[in-house]
């Protein structure tokens, strides 16, 4: 603990020193990941926030497919948004959403490097002329070596993307990605690509090659990024159809063709097929948009390339058995004023069913509270399913959900989530029914306008198998981890800073209890003049146990994501450099640094080029 002291200290001396700006490092979506998002949806979400740096959303255009790609606007802000372009014409300036009900600096600063504010050009007759006109090429090539988790005769990662723009028409890309210990050429590599078309006449949009597939809620059929769901914030989703798979993706994506077509005014239809190593899956989704209200079915028939047999033991009795399955969902959300109502319900091919239902209320311009409910039978079964719960598959659950949020006169915010559960059936790791919980609140705390103070408290009840008796009989113990964090954010100008301390106590009924402190200190430097920019952490932690790991989230390469899990006592480091050659061209590169007592020290080099023509 003495150097965890020093550390501290260190940490207090160094903020007088530093002139930093006020800075949001991405708290919301680094939150999220810290507290439980996969890999697979980081680097999802690393390609989704990448994709529109790149190529930013024309705000004015509500019209734009990618518009609603923009999951950091609630659905609120986004009807509230339409409205007031529809009432006064299109902004002028992204201050003027300051104008638009439900927007505060917050979230207009999570908007600004991801949108534009044009006029909206009129489009053209369509011809092979501007249908190709304006191409916009962009590439990108990396390595990534870990020394010495990886296989150290190949330690090396490659991979590449290229991607074309022709207009708002059409998109190309290509990708790939050679991992460690796979052929450079052929073989193992992973090659990925797709061409899109949007907006064509009444062809809505088309893909060929990789993509994703998001209806309603997600009880049916959800591939891909599924967004997350902040404290404070409702779990409804807002489905977006059609999407790119991320360019570096290995799993969790379709591989085939789909398109959606508007029928008639307000109704349109999609249709996809997707194979990819035998396993088929097929169907279409019908949706309907008027004013407020949106209503969507969904039916998905999967075949496999061989029959499903799991193991038989006593928490997956209800596991899937087969080669075939269906499913057939129905959805709806309502907008109305200061109102949001959404549902789906869902029922597997045996008649097994899943339904979540919620209601969303905005009070005044800033208070905010929600309630959602959800009910997923114990066999209930849908392969690509990715339903808001406490659990990470669609199934065997009962619970409800509270939201809560709102700003106090002096610069506070407060947010607050309670999630109650019940698995009435065994599940992995439990052999009996459980309960659950998962409770959250947050203050944020504006001191002028250079400090943020932001307090978050997480309170996480699971049950789980405690000891076997001698006659096999399982004794379910309840565990509680609970988790207090302060963010600190300080500065003025082109310096930001972020102190964080976070510490966590996991409880159990038939072990000893264990504990985790993390001290971290970051600096970033983003120079107006000069074309170079840096990202520096450093950071103690001491967890004794798994179940008292930490995770806090890294800045990182464009399209890479990094949230290691820091266990035992150690030290990690690193440092993220970009350097922009010329107005197109842009080189960054990464170095990490895991040091934990006698264990082996980690070393990680990533390095990337970018060009944007």
């Amino acid at each position: 603990m003495k150097t965890f002291r020093q550390f501290l200290l260190l940490l207090l001396l160094s903020l007088p020193l530093v002139a930093a700006a006020q800075v949001d490092l991405g708290s919301d979506v680094e939150q999220w990941l810290e507290d439980g998002g996969s890999s697979t949806a980081g680097e999802q979400l690393a390609d989704l926030i990448e994709s529109l740096r790149e190529k930013p959303v024309n705000i004015n255009d509500t019209n734009d497919l990618r518009f609603q790609e923009l999951g950091f606007l609630t659905p609120f802000q986004t009807v509230a948004l339409k409205v007031y372009i529809q009432r006064y014409g299109w902004l002028s300036s992204l201050g003027e959403l300051y104008f638009v009900a439900g927007f505060d600096s917050s979230a207009v600063k999570r908007l600004e490097p991801l949108v534009v504010v044009e006029p909206v050009p009129v489009t053209d007759r369509l011809n092979i002329n501007n249908l190709l006109a304006h191409p916009h090429l962009h590439w990108l090539a990396g390595v990534t070596a870990t020394v010495p988790e990886l296989d150290a005769d190949d330690p090396l990662r490659f991979y590449s993307r290229l991607r074309v723009d022709f207009s708002d028409k059409v998109q190309l890309q290509l990708s790939a990605d050679r991992d460690p210990g796979e052929r450079l050429l052929g073989g193992d590599d992973f090659y990925s690509g797709h061409l899109i078309l949007n907006n064509l006449g009444r062809l809505r949009r088309f893909v060929a090659g990789r993509y994703n597939l998001q209806f309603g809620q997600g009880l049916a059929l959800w591939t891909g990024f599924a967004p997350f769901s902040m404290v404070g914030q409702s779990p409804f989703r807002l489905a977006q159809g059609i999407r790119p798979a991320s360019a570096f993706a290995e799993s969790g994506y379709l591989q085939g063709v789909a398109a959606t077509v508007d029928i008639l005014r307000g109704l349109e239809a999609t249709a996809f097929y997707s194979s990819d190593a035998g396993d088929r899956l097929g169907g279409a989704n019908v949706t309907y948009r008027a004013g407020g209200l949106k209503v969507g079915l969904t039916a998905a028939y999967l075949s496999l390339a061989d029959s499903a047999t799991p193991r038989n033991y006593p928490y997956n009795f209800h596991a899937f058995r087969g080669k075939d399955c269906q499913n057939v969902s129905l959805d709806a959300a309502w907008t109305w004023r200061n109102v949001l109502i959404f549902a789906e319900a869902a029922v597997d091919g045996d008649g097994s069913p899943a339904a979540i239902a919620g209601a969303r209320f905005l009070a005044g311009s800033s208070t905010t509270f929600g309630i959602t409910g959800r009910h997923y039978a114990p066999s209930y079964y849908a392969p690509c399913a990715a339903a808001a719960g406490l659990q990470s598959n669609t199934a065997n659950e009962q619970g409800v959900r509270l939201d809560f949020s709102t700003e106090l006169p002096t610069r506070t915010t407060l947010l607050a989530t309670a999630d109650i559960a019940r698995f009435p059936y065994l599940r992995y790791g439990a052999y009996s029914p459980t309960n659950g919980a998962d409770i959250r609140m947050q203050i944020n705390q504006l001191v002028g306008s250079k400090v943020k103070l932001s307090v978050r408290y997480r309170h996480r009840l699971k049950e789980r198998n405690g000891v076997v008796e001698p006659q096999s009989n399982y004794l379910t113990e309840q565990t509680v981890r609970r988790q207090f964090q302060a963010d600190l954010t300080y500065g003025d100008g082109e310096w930001q800073t972020l102190t964080r301390v976070q510490y966590i106590l996991f409880m159990c009924e038939m072990h000893d209890d264990v504990h985790g402190i993390l001290l971290a200190q970051d600096l970033r430097y983003r120079p107006q003049r000069l074309p170079l920019s840096f990202v520096a952490r450093v950071a103690l932690f001491d967890a004794e146990a798994y179940d008292a790991a930490i995770y806090m989230s890294e800045s990182d390469l464009a399209y890479n994501f990094s949230t290691p899990m820091l266990l035992h006592q150690g030290l990690r480091m690193y440092l993220v450099a970009s350097y922009d050659v010329g107005k197109h061209v842009n080189i960054s590169a990464k170095y990490a640094f895991t040091a934990r007592g006698s264990d082996e020290d980690i070393h990680t080099f990533k390095i990337m080029l970018r060009m944007n023509f």
